[in-house]
């Protein structure tokens, strides 16, 4: 198994092990949706890229004004409404802003991923083989847990699993966690200035490579539900799944490269 079937097979159980156990039609149904967005976005992503940031941000907007009137005596049709103008109209205006900020955020994703699964993969491992829980201490008084207390100690929440997992690493190698803050940094940085310089660039690189690997871990999700003799299979072709990977990313460049070409002018057409 090659880097890019590890991380996403490491990625599928990680999403697996901290769904609920009675939902195994959400997960399936989660990674349909999942591959989905993926597949849209290497279409799509980038033609249409402005009026998702401004619809997400008039959405975010609108809860944030319901959520003033919480401690305003304000009411919430007029603060939401505000709210929802307001996100809204720096989303239209600031769009190559949201760009690198949102740019940014993947660099980040995609260096913790990547760096940060070198560095820190040791630590990942070994915390893995212990069910990332803390032991469960036996004393005279003790009593037998509840079955909701056995339940989340056996399925924690992901919030505990990245807590027990923050401290884990930190103890143990705190210099690798240092190194990969510094790199994410400087990726998230990267990625604001890129998509400030160069945004139909930004988007299209960044929508095809997000795009990508969701419909990719999507897939995966699904394969290991629906057939997982097959989903066994790719693991163990990687540069078959390295090569699908591939494709789909430079389909999706060159189809949105031509979709969001600047269109000329009348008088330009007239004039060639």
């Amino acid at each position: 198994m090659d880097g890019v079937s590890q991380i996403f097979d490491q990625a599928r159980s990680l999403f697996e092990h901290h769904m609920p156990v009675a939902s195994t039609a959400a997960v399936t149904a989660g990674a349909a949706v999942t591959a989905f967005i993926g597949l849209s976005m290497s279409v799509l992503g980038a033609k249409l890229a402005r009026i998702a940031i401004t619809l997400g941000l008039v959405f975010a907007g609108a809860l944030a004004g319901g959520f003033t009137t919480l401690h305003a005596d304000i009411p919430v049709p007029i603060a939401a409404g505000f709210g929802a103008l307001f996100c809204g109209a720096m989303g239209f205006v600031l769009y190559r802003f949201w760009v690198g900020v949102l740019t940014g955020l993947l660099l980040i994703t995609a260096a913790s991923g990547s760096y940060g699964l070198s560095v820190l993969g040791p630590e990942l491992a070994s915390y893995s083989e212990v069910g990332g829980t803390a032991p469960m201490l036996v004393s005279e008084d003790f009593t037998t847990p509840s079955p909701e207390a056995q339940r989340q100690y056996l399925n924690p929440q992901f919030s505990d699993w990245a807590r027990g997992f923050w401290d884990h690493v930190t103890a143990r190698n705190k210099t690798g966690v240092k190194k990969v803050a510094l790199v994410d940094a400087c990726a998230g940085i990267f990625g604001l200035l890129l998509g400030l310089i160069a945004v139909r660039f930004t988007l299209v690189t960044m929508t095809a490579l997000a795009g990508t690997a969701l419909f990719s871990f999507g897939a995966f999700v699904l394969a290991n539900r629906v057939h997982p003799q097959f989903y066994q299979a790719g693991m163990e072709h990687p540069q078959a799944i390295a090569f699908s990977c591939g494709a789909m990313l430079v389909a999706s460049l060159i189809l949105q490269t031509l979709l969001t070409r600047p269109k000329k002018s009348a008088t330009a057409a007239i004039e060639s």
